[in-house]
């Protein structure tokens, strides 16, 4: 769909019905479900995070839509009502030599589930992962795991493996809440011996075709669905007019870097400035929030820290595009 349409969509705010309807949702994986089912019909995934982002009742959910919308950028054939927890990060952090988490032959036994195709193979997949997503309430994980070195490189050769989240062998733990969007809760995970079809593992280099470009992927998705929430709320209390039409103009730019190639220097570059614009926008239009009431304001307020968590690593991207384009 257009521009014009996502744009007019979120102006004239059609979905005032869903948007009680996710409120009284009891479970995160009941609200996502709504959600799932009002965005569906856009196809570009930074329209979903927009229109998602839209249906929010604060960051938290936007933050949500957004990393759900990211996840599907990259895997367009996961399941749209269920909630995907991208898992990467261990307990040294989430860089491609710190991955301990391994995928490796194994032959099958009488307790796996289901049968594996013709010609498919038995894998077992073993280790730990920290803040995952949505925890408990997790349908899908997507685990990067190490299937070993290369021996010509020495690089830890990386596969991200898609696994059901209550299968045998895998155990979530809940972690303590962040002091910011509570609501979405994260989890450690352990696997023991976990059987995957080698049609588990998704094709392509984990670290190359996934890991990597998720984190600018993420941002895009992310950054879109918090403008959508913004912007829902401008629209429902009145702001001034010269605000929303910022949000608007943020919006345009982001959409358009949506359809970029994500590892591209020239991409970075460009995320780098919209959120700094986006920044400058939120700062300079916080005193409106007070048209929202006292409660909003103070849970947007608390909330909003989300976004400095990926700062250091954006600004990372940015200093190495800038390398990257000077050249040697």
């Amino acid at each position: 769909m257009s521009a014009q349409a996502v744009l007019g969509h979120l102006l004239r705010d059609p979905d005032a019905d869903l948007h009680r309807r996710a409120l009284s949702a009891e479970t995160p994986r009941a609200r996502w479900s709504v959600l799932a089912h009002a965005i569906r019909p856009w196809s570009n995934t930074v329209d979903r995070a927009l229109v998602g982002g839209g249906l929010a009742d604060g960051v938290g959910w936007a933050f949500a839509a957004g990393y759900q919308a990211a996840q599907e950028r990259l895997i367009p054939d996961l399941p749209p009502d269920e909630l995907a927890a991208f898992c990467v990060t261990e307990d040294h952090g989430g860089h491609p030599r710190f991955i301990r988490t391994t995928i490796r032959p194994r032959p099958a036994s009488a307790g796996d589930s289901g049968q594996a195709a013709a010609g498919d193979r038995w894998y077992r997949l073993d280790g730990q992962k920290r803040f995952i997503t949505f925890g408990q309430h997790a349908d899908v994980l997507l685990i990067a795991a190490s299937a070993g070195e290369d021996p010509s490189s020495a690089r830890n050769q990386l596969r991200l493996v898609r696994v059901r989240a209550r299968q045998a062998g895998i155990e979530i733990r809940d972690m303590p809440e962040l002091p910011f969007t509570p609501e979405i809760p994260h989890a450690e995970l352990t696997l023991a011996d976990v059987a995957v079809r080698g049609s588990d593992i998704l094709p392509g280099d984990g670290y190359d075709r996934y890991i990597k470009p998720f984190r600018t992927v993420e941002d895009i998705h992310v950054g879109a669905a918090l403008l959508g929430y913004v912007f829902r709320v401008a629209q429902r209390y009145e702001w001034p007019r010269p605000a929303r039409e910022e949000i608007l103009g943020l919006i345009i730019q982001l959409r358009a870097l949506g359809d970029e190639e994500p590892v591209a220097a020239e991409t970075h570059l460009a995320l780098a400035g919209f959120f700094s614009l986006l920044h400058r926008l939120l700062g300079a239009h916080e005193p409106h929030w007070g048209l929202a009431g006292e409660a909003e304001r103070a849970r947007y307020q608390r909330d909003i820290a989300l976004l400095s968590v990926a700062e250091r690593a954006r600004q990372q991207r940015a200093a190495s595009a800038w390398q990257r384009i000077a050249g040697p």
